[in-house]
């Protein structure tokens, strides 16, 4: 169903707010509106399907999408019992409808819903559910004006089971829920001149969910985590202009509003004394609707544009952007329990600057495409975990979060080739991601006071993609990704106070996981090439981890009476082959 996808790194649109990382703008296509035509695939762990075509020919038409899996068989095949007696299954689906009543106007109904299950043998379980839609109509006012209004609502939900400690066994599951308004409009002027301007507003539903104990051994208390409701405004505006045939300008202005909503008890404390339970004064009481905090500010974005010729150009670009939703990561669990949070009395919304540079040359004789980018990007008001956080233990999330700063840099190199019978790219990051988390007292401060590695600080990123097509009907792919380690904090000791047991660690983030390294290989098989034919079909025969490397994905430690034990976390630590089929109507050229 993807038409195309663009991502922004450096120069971001200033109709895109509410975070601080890249964007990834998917852009879905039209069912075909001419004929009908379908599209399938299966392999031995799932299969896929896409049928299109018009409801009423060359003005309305219908796309439907859909795939699953059946992978158990192949986990009950395992040696280790702990994976034979595991499930793994997800399934997603996707519709669209597609409808031009004149040349002027466009809507679209968009709906898509996916369900993802994994369980550890009887450890542990965990679901993830999401149901999203759009409406959109374009309208196109004049040749030089158009209008876009877009209402989109979508619903993320979580569930997880832990029963990797039967004493501390718990279940939780979570929702958040996203409606937004948005209104673009597009000002042409002339073939050189855009203008863009338009405004948004969106409605934030995060039921946090209760934990509740799981099995009759399990002592754990049950904890309800609150239900946060918020609002978050903006309008922009931006003019893209070419001075002349080799400068052309970016200049982007957003103003985003952000308030939590009632109802909210929100809990004060004692001035100059940690945030805990113990320090609680007094507690603030919001009604329906009412605002508990109001937060706002300006976002400008510039870029400027530098062709040195045909086949070369440079890039400079600023970036300043502001974020009210983040995510929560759980230190004590090594499930995948992240879960979201909203800017709220005590926690401030995050900001970041970024200055960006590049250089892009074209080597048209050699079918060749390359780019060097340098960016440095300031955050503040990031929020980081205080040592031993548990997220799930107590609603007062300020309690155990401290909010610092973080500067990221590093340099991007890529080298493309788009023609001839080898194609794909090779792209390399070198890069530094630090925290600093710095309060006038002890307590507010991480690492003493002193910059560490990020959580996902990797200096280095490799990534080679390689297509080779031998003739027509057989080609051969491979993918080839490397990582540094993440970082990882690690103890040094364990202890009893009491009977109790406490756990000692090194500096934050002193410590990496082994290095990250997989090469995938396949080769495809086009059908046979006759241009007057009913169905085309396709065999695909993958490898994945060909070397079958252990690639760790965490690192956690479990006491016992007299030590700490660690243990390496892995998911398929083993060369994967499949093979699957894939058909469409019409021949080899049909799409």
């Amino acid at each position: 169903m993807i038409r195309d996808f663009s991502i922004y790194k450096g120069s971001v649109p200033v109709n895109y707010g509410g975070r601080l990382s890249s964007v990834f703008n998917i852009l879905t296509r039209k069912g075909n509106n001419k004929s009908f035509t379908a599209h399938a695939g299966i392999s031995p762990v799932s299969a896929n399907a896409t049928v299109e075509g018009p409801i009423k020919k060359d003005h309305s038409s219908f796309l439907i999408s859909g795939r699953s899996s059946y992978s158990d068989w192949i986990l009950n095949q395992m040696e280790d019992p702990l994976i034979r007696d595991s499930d793994a299954f997800f399934y997603d689906f996707a519709g669209s409808l597609n409808f031009q009543p004149n040349t002027k106007n466009v809507f679209n109904i968009f709906y898509y819903q996916s369900y993802d299950k994994f369980r550890y043998s009887t450890l542990s379980n965990y679901e993830y559910a999401n149901r999203g839609a759009s409406v959109s109509w374009e309208k196109h006012i004049s040749p030089a004006f158009t209008s876009k209004l877009v209402g989109t609502s979508s619903v993320y939900k979580f569930a997880n089971t832990d029963q990797s400690e039967v004493s501390r066994a718990y279940t939780h599951e979570y929702m958040l829920n996203h409606n937004e308004l948005l209104a673009e409009f597009e000002w042409v002027p002339n073939m050189n001149h855009k203008v863009e301007f338009g405004s948004s507003l969106i409605l934030y539903r995060l039921d946090r969910g209760s934990v509740e104990p799981y099995g009759d051994a399990s002592i754990r208390n049950s904890v309800d985590l609150g239900f946060e409701q918020a609002f978050e405004g903006a309008f922009f505006i931006s003019d893209n202009v070419d001075l002349t045939d080799w400068l052309s300008l970016y200049a982007g202005f957003r103003y985003s509003l952000y308030s939590m909503l009632g109802p909210q008890t929100v809990m004060l404390y004692e001035e100059g004394k940690p945030k805990s339970e113990n320090t609680i004064v007094d507690s603030l009481e919001f009604g329906k609707y009412e605002l508990v905090n109001f937060n706002s500010g300006p976002e400008f974005r510039t870029a400027v544009n530098m062709k040195a010729g045909p086949n070369t150009s440079f890039k400079l670009s600023f970036n300043q952007m502001r974020q009210y939703l983040f995510m929560l990561s759980n230190t004590v669990t090594i499930s995948p329990t992240d879960q979201w949070k909203l800017a709220d009395y005590h926690i401030d919304p995050q900001s970041s600057y970024q200055l960006t540079g590049g250089f892009y040359h074209i080597f048209p004789s050699l079918g060749l495409s390359s780019s060097i980018e340098l960016y440095y990007k300031y955050s503040k008001d990031i929020v980081e975990y205080k040592d031993g956080a548990d997220f799930i233990t107590s609603p007062l999330t300020e309690t155990v979060v401290l909010q610092g700063l973080q500067n990221a840099y590093g340099a991007e190199f890529m080298l493309q080739k788009t023609s001839g019978r080898l194609d794909g790219w090779i792209s390399y990051t070198l890069s530094r991601s630090e925290m600093l988390v710095q309060g006038d007292n002890e307590f507010e401060s991480i690492n003493n006071g002193n910059p560490y590695p990020s959580n996902f600080d990797r200096p280095h990123v490799l990534n080679v993609v390689a297509n080779y097509s031998i003739n027509r009907r057989f080609s051969v792919g491979s993918n080839l990704v490397y990582m540094s380690g993440r970082p990882v904090t690690y103890p040094t000791s364990l202890y009893y106070i009491n009977s109790v047991a406490y756990i000692d660690y090194y500096a934050r983030n002193q410590f990496r996981i082994p290095d990250y390294f997989r090469i995938d290989i396949s080769l495809n098989i086009e059908g046979n090439l006759k241009a007057d034919k009913f169905m085309h079909s396709t065999w695909s025969l993958n490898v994945y981890n060909l070397l079958g490397r252990n690639n760790p994905q965490s690192i956690y430690f479990v006491p016992n009476e007299y030590f700490i034990k660690g243990y390496s976390f892995s998911v398929i630590g083993a060369p994967i082959f499949t093979i699957s089929w894939n058909v469409k109507l019409g021949n080899y050229e049909s799409h």
